[in-house]
């Protein structure tokens, strides 16, 4: 008779200690979880910052040139453009892209692809006497094509004063 007392005094304590300690175990479990979740948070930002003030100068350089080019330009005012353009694109250190893994950086790169590309075409066309760069060129759809890029770049935080996707 003295062992089922025992067993049931022994129940009764462990699930006492349980409803004591499992409301304060459960709110020390979620205070961990908030605050694992706060420094995620934090970590993204600033992750988020060191892309912007990696990238955020060569794409408002982009951003220009894209601008410019909805008034329309001159192939040897483009030609200089997108040489500026490239000089900054140029400086951006890949390690800190790369090691932030910076979304923006790659819609910027194919931007700058598109510009050079047709930079070229353009040139190439002037001096070919069988080529009109008004019929033989697609120039504004590949302008269209690198400003979506940049638009994607803008997304993730660039061209904004406030950080926020455009």
């Amino acid at each position: 008779m003295l062992v089922p007392i025992a067993a049931v005094v022994l129940v009764a304590l462990a699930v006492g200690i349980w409803a004591y300690t499992g409301p304060i175990a459960d709110a020390r479990a979620r205070d961990r979880a908030e605050r694992a979740e706060a420094a995620a948070e934090a970590a993204e930002a600033t992750r988020l910052e060191v892309c912007e003030d990696e990238l955020q100068e060569s794409y408002d350089s982009l951003s220009e040139l894209d601008s410019r080019l909805d008034v329309g330009v001159t192939q040897s005012d483009f030609g200089g453009f997108v040489g500026d353009a490239q000089v900054l694109f140029d400086q951006i250190d890949s390690d800190v892209v790369e090691a932030n893994s910076c979304a923006a950086y790659e819609e910027m790169e194919a931007a700058i692809a598109i510009y050079i590309a047709t930079n070229s075409a353009w040139n190439d066309c002037i001096f070919d006497d069988y080529c009109d760069p008004d019929t033989d060129l697609s120039l504004g759809s590949d302008w269209v094509t690198a400003s979506e890029h940049l638009d994607r770049a803008a997304d993730g935080g660039l061209g904004r004063a406030d950080g926020e996707p455009a």
